[in-house]
């Protein structure tokens, strides 16, 4: 070919997984690429919007809509994957006390409205997960005292038998001297 092309990373590795050793753009064997700085570089200055800003998200309960919400998302093309990963509006998100058994999922947007509106309940499975930690330990500690109290009865046999193997000892030494 006599003309460059411009393609994405992204777009290229996909092709080429998806065919390899096949040029994306016209058939033939062994094509070679290149990354472009200079391209890149103005690429990466581009003012550009969210890429998802008009998706429909999920509402308060798993899988309900929750009608239109847009991102204003507003900045570079090299901002956008980290926006996508950690402010976009409408990124769906689990709930912070899923460690404790609230298994709610929403738009990361209106993440604050459920954990003050689940207060009560949050506190609750926070209670119940210490209540059972707490019985945990004290199952831990008495099993820990019941090994310890073994640990010692076996010290003190270990040392009768000891004595006595010495006693003897001491006895055949004796028999062996007479």
């Amino acid at each position: 070919m006599d003309e460059s092309l411009i393609v994405g990373e992204n777009c290229l590795k996909q092709s080429f997984s998806q065919n390899p050793n096949s040029c994306p753009i016209e058939s033939h064997n062994n094509c070679l690429y290149l990354q472009n700085r200079l391209a890149k570089r103005y690429i990466g200055k581009l003012d550009v919007i969210c890429p998802r800003q008009f998706e429909r998200g999920q509402g308060y309960e798993e899988g309900e809509t929750s009608g239109f919400v847009n991102c204003d998302f507003k900045g570079k093309i090299k901002q956008v994957d980290y926006h996508l990963e950690n402010s976009f509006c409408l990124q769906v998100v689990k709930c912070l006390f899923e460690p404790f058994g609230c298994n709610y999922t929403c738009l990361k947007s209106i993440t604050q409205d459920h954990l003050i509106s689940n207060m009560q309940l949050h506190f609750n499975l926070v209670i119940k997960s210490f209540n059972a930690l707490k019985q945990n330990i004290q199952q831990y500690q008495e099993e820990i005292k019941k090994l310890n109290l073994e640990n010692e009865r076996l010290k003190v046999e270990l040392k009768l038998k000891g004595k006595k193997d010495e006693k003897q000892q001491l006895e055949q030494n004796q028999k062996d001297i007479l």
